[in-house]
């Protein structure tokens, strides 16, 4: 639904609400609300997703580039979202990415 469709519901709505009272359009009201938050969450995601994929993928071609960090951007997108793992053994960060990927490929991960 793009932008001056929910315009053009709010508009309605809010004509609707100037001569009547039902409690339908109060919800009606709540709903579009609700509606535009999502949206906006969604582009922020989408947005954090971008950011994370364009960092991977400079990554691997700064890898494949032989360049001495190759991982530097994702180092810096991980970073700037407060998300670089804590230093010491790795073992729990690989542990959940694996049942991450097990998840999303839905396969059964065994413990390690």
């Amino acid at each position: 639904m793009t932008r001056s469709e929910l315009d053009d519901i709010r508009e309605s709505i809010r004509h609707a609400t100037e001569t009547s009272t039902d409690t339908l359009l109060e919800i009606a009201q709540l709903l579009l609300m609700e509606l535009e938050r999502a949206r906006m969450r969604e582009a922020t995601l989408r947005s954090h997703y971008v950011g994370l994929l364009s960092a991977a993928r400079a990554s691997v071609a700064a890898q494949r580039g032989e360049a001495a960090d190759p991982l530097t951007f994702l180092t810096h997108e991980l970073a700037r979202h407060g998300q670089l793992p804590p230093d010491g053994p790795p073992h729990r960060i690989l542990a959940d990415a694996r049942a991450n990927l097990a998840l999303v490929d839905g396969t059964c991960v065994s413990a390690a």
